[in-house]
């Protein structure tokens, strides 16, 4: 724990030890309330460019009520923002067909706060992620979202589902927390301050069931 308390944050352990990466699955809180129509799916027939309409299924482009949802097969032509940012529900992103990358360099907020990522490979956000409100993000197992432009704002972010939430980002304001329910959550070499700064990281404990015995959440800090 030596290597965890050389930054400014808190971490509070359940009843499992940190040893192990779990396989735990986990249901997708994507919020909601609002009524919803038909589901943006990315298609890419015209452009990289996310504020086209023409480049969505619906023929309009994700508003807050929305899941922007990227399927198999992947297109060619991967979603960018731009300069510009977003509002959204949630993600949900399959990279079965090949790794989702979503480019941009401002901020994409997630209304409804939930994630869903399946596929294996690692599917990368370039934009600032800012969580609106407090959802699960679930990564499947071999998979990883890579939150390479970082995360905003003062929402807690629940990693589950058995995959990886890579934070190896090298700036940012955030202080939302980071609650590990199932599965990892990575830092490069360099960014562990960057990412933990003013954070609670809570690893959820060891469950148990009849039989058997699941492996606790981990906490991987680089190299």
């Amino acid at each position: 724990m030596k290597k965890l308390r050389e930054f400014s944050h808190v971490v509070v352990l359940g009843r499992g030890r940190v040893v192990l990466a779990a396989a735990a699955a986990a249901t997708v809180i994507l919020g909601g309330g609002a009524a919803r129509g038909a589901t943006p799916v990315w298609q890419g027939g015209t452009s990289t460019d996310w504020f086209d309409p023409t480049n969505w299924s619906t023929g309009a482009v994700p508003t807050g009520v929305d899941v922007a949802t990227f399927a198999n097969p992947t297109p060619g032509n991967l979603p960018d923002l731009g300069a510009g940012s977003a509002r959204v529900l949630g993600l949900s992103i399959d990279n079965t067909g090949g790794p989702y990358t979503i480019g941009g360099t401002n901020v994409l907020a997630l209304v409804g706060g939930g994630v869903s990522v399946n596929g294996g490979g690692a599917a990368v956000v370039t934009p600032v992620v800012l969580p609106v409100t407090q959802g699960t993000w679930a990564v499947t197992p071999d998979t990883t979202l890579r939150l390479s432009g970082g995360l905003s704002g003062i929402v807690p972010v629940t990693v589950a589902g058995g995959g990886t939430l890579d934070v190896s980002y090298t700036t940012g304001a955030y202080a939302g927390g980071f609650v590990v329910n199932a599965g990892t959550l990575s830092l490069a070499q360099g960014t562990t301050q960057s990412a933990l700064h003013s954070n609670t990281l809570t690893l959820g404990a060891r469950r148990r069931s009849p039989g058997r015995t699941r492996a606790a959440p981990r906490f991987t800090p680089g190299p």
